[in-house]
């Protein structure tokens, strides 16, 4: 599968899925009562685009760790979707062809999520992606460091040594408690 940046999140194949599933609960859910519609289809409807949105989110995300995350809750909120699914389907709201297409539909769908999840944790862990993953790149990052200092790794760069004074503590001065005191 493609990697996807935030500018066309929206031609992965798993966002296309999810934009199909959606379209039909949407219209789906418009037709229902409206007791049924504030109890079963808002749950619904916000479960689904929770999908969406969150694999929007993940592909925009800069770190790797954050995409994993927004994956792991769209994949959760498409369990919460299998959930409201099933319970339209016990109150007959969805219609049999419905039924159909949403169930091969979310089980593609979660089957694609997991595969789509595993390929970034594999991007993850490659090679590249190690000397990179936590680091900001910059072409010339000083910072106030001497031009010597910034030839060597940055665990080799050892702070400031303060020098220690040659007096020691009983050589110096003690101050005297007699100071120009009036009488």
């Amino acid at each position: 599968m493609k990697k996807g940046t935030a500018k066309d999140f929206y031609q992965l194949e798993i966002y296309k899925r999810y934009e199909s599933i959606s379209n039909m609960l949407w219209k789906s859910v418009d037709n229902w009562s409206r007791r049924h519609q504030d109890l079963i289809g808002g749950q619904l409807l916000r479960a689904v685009d929770s999908v969406g949105a969150n694999i929007a989110e993940s592909v925009g995300r800069g770190h790797f760790w954050e995409s994993l995350h927004h994956l792991f809750y769209g994949r959760g909120s498409l369990a919460e979707t299998q959930h409201w699914i099933r319970r339209a389907v016990h109150l007959q709201l969805l219609k049999k062809d419905e039924i159909g297409f949403l169930r091969s539909e979310t089980t593609i769908l979660y089957k694609q999520l997991n595969t789509y999840i595993r390929t970034q944790r594999k991007s993850l862990y490659s090679v590249e992606r190690l000397k990179s993953a936590d680091r900001i790149q910059e072409d010339f990052p000083f910072y106030g460091l001497h031009i010597k200092e910034l030839s060597r790794p940055l665990k080799a760069r050892k702070a400031p040594r303060k020098k220690p004074s040659r007096k020691s503590s009983s050589q110096q001065p003690v101050a005297s408690s007699k100071r120009g005191t009036r009488s």
